[in-house]
């Protein structure tokens, strides 16, 4: 049996405030492949169409913290070594 979870990820983010999401805000997939199977198509597309809201969600977090590291790191290199 296959089990598909994503529970918890991408769980704060900048656009958060660092803060946790609330229940709404957090997408939990715990499918197996016979769960899948007995949904409607209906259901199916609205399912597929919350995975890529995940998907997009945590890309933008993760794009937000590359972008905040690579401040840090010319800030860094501008001080130079540490005394």
């Amino acid at each position: 049996m296959h089990l598909h979870s994503m529970r918890g990820f991408c769980s704060s983010n900048a656009a958060h405030g660092g803060r946790r999401k609330t229940k709404e805000e957090t997408m939990n997939f715990k499918l197996t492949r016979n769960d899948i199977a007995t949904k409607t198509s209906s259901q199916l597309a609205a399912l597929f169409q919350d995975a890529t809201i995940a998907i997009a969600a945590c890309h933008d977090a993760i794009a937000s913290a590359q972008s905040l590291r690579t401040m840090i790191q010319q800030e860094i290199a501008k001080r130079g070594p540490a005394p």
